[in-house]
């Protein structure tokens, strides 16, 4: 594409005015969380926004949401605190809370877990950084390394929508 075309499109996911998120993403998210609203499903904040020092903009984020699907929304839950910098950091803090709450929260008769992770790993690609040994190459190592973070007994399905895209001006930059 040529970079009018891509500075257009990504022109569009830009904040305007006072916003604290892009209007155009968070209909996107409305559009993945609306089928599930309402049912037994648990959203879970693991952005830098879960930081106290956010609490604010998770606020406004809520409110458009709510906004967007017609009830009130919260986040069910949030990952811990904890201080990152690499992509590693932030799949280590969804994976103490996925175990967490496999432990915590869930019986035997509880059914299959179903997990979906949003993240741009720090607006970085899987290129192989590693964790725990295994290597990050691709989406597919990611949730095995989530579901690894699940008792092996249980019915655990992971899909990560790895929110990341690279791209080069017609003279090489990116």
């Amino acid at each position: 594409a040529k970079l009018s075309s891509v500075a257009k499109r990504y022109g569009d996911l830009a904040c305007v005015g006072t916003e604290e998120c892009s209007g155009v993403l968070i209909d996107r998210l409305v559009s993945i969380l609306r089928p599930a609203l309402g049912g037994k499903q648990m959203v879970v904040l693991s952005s830098k926004l879960r930081q106290p020092k956010y609490a604010g903009r998770v606020l406004r984020l809520q409110h458009d949401i709510s906004e967007r699907v017609g009830c009130s929304f919260e986040f069910d839950a949030r990952t811990e605190p904890a201080t990152e910098t690499l992509p590693v950091d932030r799949l280590r803090c969804i994976g103490r809370f996925v175990k967490k709450h496999c432990g915590r929260n869930r019986g035997s008769q509880a059914g299959p877990l179903r997990i979906l992770v949003l993240d741009d790993f720090f607006v970085k690609p899987l290129d192989g950084w590693t964790i725990n040994g295994a290597r990050m190459r691709e989406a597919e190592d990611v949730e095995a390394y989530l579901r690894k973070c699940a008792p092996a007994e249980m019915d655990v399905r992971v899909k990560l929508v790895h929110c990341y895209q690279e791209w080069e001006t017609e003279d090489g930059q990116g």
